[in-house]
C-alpha cells in the first residue's frame, strides 16, 4: 500500500503563495489613481509579496506543486502587464519552469528574448536576493533560507 508521509511542519512556501495571492487581490481593487496611498501600498506590498515568492525555497513536493499551479495562474493573468514586470517576469518564468522540470510536468521551455533586459538568470536572482535583505532590515519578513 502507498503512503504519503506529511512533513511535521508545513512548507513556508503555502503562506508565501497566500501572502502572494492576497496582495495580487488587493491591487485590483485599489483606486486606479496610481498615486492614492492605497493604490501605493498595494502596489508595495504586491511587489514585496513577489519578491518572497520568487526566493522562498519549496520544502516539500507538494509545495513545489502549489508553487508551480499558482505561478501558471498568475504568469497566464498578468500576460499582457509582463513589461511591467522587469526581470521578475523573467524570474518567474524560469522558476515555473525549474519546478516543471524538477515535477516532471510539460511545460514549453522558458527562452529569454535577446536584448538589453536579458540578463543571465544568476544577475536576476542576484538583485532578488538582494531587495531581500533591504526589506529584512525594514520589516521582518519570512526567511527563504
Amino acid at each position: 500500500m502507498l503512503t504519503i508521509e506529511h512533513a511535521a511542519t508545513p512548507d513556508p512556501i503555502h503562506a508565501v503563495i497566500e501572502r502572494h495571492r492576497a496582495a495580487w487581490e488587493a491591487y485590483q481593487v485599489a483606486p486606479e489613481d496610481i498615486s492614492h496611498p492605497e493604490t501605493v501600498a498595494a502596489d508595495q506590498e504586491t511587489y514585496d509579496a513577489l519578491t518572497a515568492l520568487l526566493s522562498t525555497a519549496c520544502s516539500s513536493r507538494f509545495g513545489a506543486l502549489a508553487l508551480l499551479g499558482h505561478l501558471q495562474w498568475w504568469l497566464a493573468e498578468e500576460e499582457p502587464n509582463a513589461g511591467a514586470f522587469g526581470d521578475d517576469w523573467h524570474a518567474a518564468r524560469a522558476r515555473a519552469g525549474d519546478l516543471a522540470l524538477f515535477l516532471g510536468e510539460p511545460m514549453t521551455p522558458v527562452m529569454l528574448e535577446p536584448g538589453p533586459s536579458a540578463m543571465p538568470l544568476g544577475a536576476i536572482a542576484a538583485g532578488i536576493v538582494a531587495r531581500m535583505v533591504l526589506n529584512d532590515r525594514r520589516t521582518p519578513r519570512l526567511s527563504c533560507f
